[in-house]
Formats: structure tokens, C-alpha cells, sequence
């Protein structure tokens, strides 16, 4: 497998596993920003070696999203 490959399939695999630990609620939920992070630079790399750039842009929104959301929630001591 491609490095290509392996970072679309880390990306996948890591979104649907921060999805699923959001969807059923459990007390890790608030660290699921970690498995999306690493979801969303996967894809952010993958897109800018695949030359998807429209791919690229879109996660790196998403990491600077989740990054300005995981500040806040750590401000206000959302994260045990």
C-alpha cells in the first residue's frame, strides 16, 4: 500500500471511529477531537500529494476548526 493509501485509509478509519465515539456518548467523547484531527491532516497530506486541492483546503478548515473548538472546550475544562 501507497503512502497515498495509507493516509485516505487512516483519515477514514479515524473519522468514522471519532463519529462512533460521539454517536454512543462515551466518557472519552470529548477527546474524539483527536481522532479527527488526525482524520482531517490525513486527508489535508493525501490531498496535497494527490494534488487535490480543493480536498487540501476543505481539512485544513477542518483542523483549524476543531483546533479553535478543542481550545475553547479546554478553557472552559470541558476536557478531563
Amino acid at each position: 500500500m501507497c503512502s497515498i493509501d495509507f493516509l485516505k485509509w487512516l483519515g477514514t478509519a479515524t473519522g468514522i471511529a471519532g463519529a462512533t465515539v460521539i454517536a454512543l456518548n462515551l466518557p472519552i467523547s470529548g477527546w474524539s477531537f483527536v481522532l479527527f484531527l488526525v482524520s482531517s491532516v490525513s486527508w489535508t497530506v493525501a490531498g496535497l500529494r494527490m494534488r487535490e486541492n480543493s480536498l487540501a483546503l476543505l481539512h485544513a478548515g477542518v483542523v483549524r476548526g476543531k483546533w479553535l473548538r478543542h481550545k475553547v472546550w479546554a478553557a472552559r475544562g470541558f476536557m478531563r
